[in-house]
């Protein structure tokens, strides 16, 4: 069977590309320039606690997006979730900082 046909079950087949490895696709924070300058600026001490604050904060907004998730509550679902992926990407923006990743500013 030619996976480019519509069948019954799936009637647009969706359009495979291969995803970017750039680091600055992966996590948009890191296509900030303030944010890696923010974090450059940073005592190494004040980096890793602000690291752990945001990863504890990514995971608390992760459970309360599962809660309103269970709960029926889409918008509340939607908004925990990308709080807690706005979170982690500025907590692994904050780690990528640490090894001077070398990204070119547009």
């Amino acid at each position: 069977m030619n996976d480019s046909i519509p069948t019954a079950e799936c009637p647009v087949q969706p359009v495979l590309t291969p995803r970017s490895s750039r680091a600055d696709v992966r996590n948009p924070m890191l296509a900030i320039p303030e944010v890696r300058a923010a974090y450059a600026a940073l005592p190494l001490s004040a980096r890793v606690a602000l690291v752990k604050m945001l990863q504890a904060t990514s995971r608390t907004c992760r459970a309360n997006a599962e809660v309103a998730y269970r709960k029926h509550k889409p918008p509340m679902y939607a908004y925990w979730k990308a709080m807690g992926v706005n979170a982690r990407h500025l907590a692994l923006a904050g780690k990528a900082t640490e090894f001077d990743l070398s990204i070119s500013d547009k």
